[in-house]
């Protein structure tokens, strides 16, 4: 919202929060070590913690057309759900003082992901259609007020993890055919051309390389094959 935007704006005034883990990807079940680099601009800052959460969501935004025989046209219904699969909290330093010196301090944090959590995964259709499981860890700290009148923004900062869930069975030399009718200028046929591709395996996490063998057939069309997308 706007409202948000415009405290993000003053936060960054006072100063930043970086959210550094080790590796862009993990497993479910693995640990996930990081620092939080915290930079408190000009001035000491108003703050008696430095916050970490760990969250998993699962979001669901869905729409379709539906009639009414009673009624005119169709009317746009929608579905949308939001699921938090796991949530985790904890503050990684206190100020006894109230107060955060200026310049640069780290909090180095560590914890386990539970090994029942599903793969990260986005889908985006129309405006109308998404799903997703995001992964998410924020740090921020809170308590910035100077006095009862006085409120200062909380300064924040986020990073995503990847998680992929290990397959239960890994599938070997997995295969697709397509084809289609070959035409000149969309109306006379010049024959038929297909493609056959096999695969390696069936799940790829993160880094991994695909290997993919494509084999063309265009023994019954009369145009030659010029490029191949894959």
């Amino acid at each position: 919202s706007e409202e948000l935007r415009e405290k993000h704006k003053d936060s960054i005034k006072y100063g930043h929060i970086f959210v550094e883990i080790e590796s862009r990807t993990y497993k479910a079940g693995e640990k996930v070590e990081g620092v939080v680099h915290l930079f408190v601009k000009n001035e000491a800052y108003p703050a008696t913690k430095v916050r970490l959460s760990i969250t998993g969501i699962e979001k669901t935004r869905w729409a379709h057309e539906a009639k009414y025989e009673d009624k005119e046209g169709s009317t746009q219904k929608g579905m949308h759900g939001v699921n938090i699969l796991f949530s985790l909290k904890d503050h990684l330093a206190d100020f006894e003082n109230g107060m955060i010196e200026p310049g640069f301090h780290d909090f180095p944090f560590s914890f386990t992901l539970p090994p029942w959590v599903p793969s990260s995964f986005i889908y985006s259709g129309t405006s109308a259609h998404k799903l997703s499981i995001q992964y998410t860890v924020k740090a921020s700290i809170d308590d910035c007020q100077i006095n009862k009148a006085v409120l200062l923004p909380s300064i924040r900062g986020k990073r995503r993890l990847i998680v992929s869930q290990e397959a239960s069975e890994h599938m070997t030399n997995i295969s697709l055919d397509s084809g289609h009718i070959v035409k000149e200028m969309g109306l006379v046929g010049k024959g038929w051309s297909g493609a056959h591709a096999t695969f390696d395996k069936s799940f790829y996490n993160d880094g991994d390389v695909a290997t993919m063998m494509l084999k063309l057939d265009n023994s019954k069309c009369d145009k030659d094959v010029t490029e191949v997308m894959v």
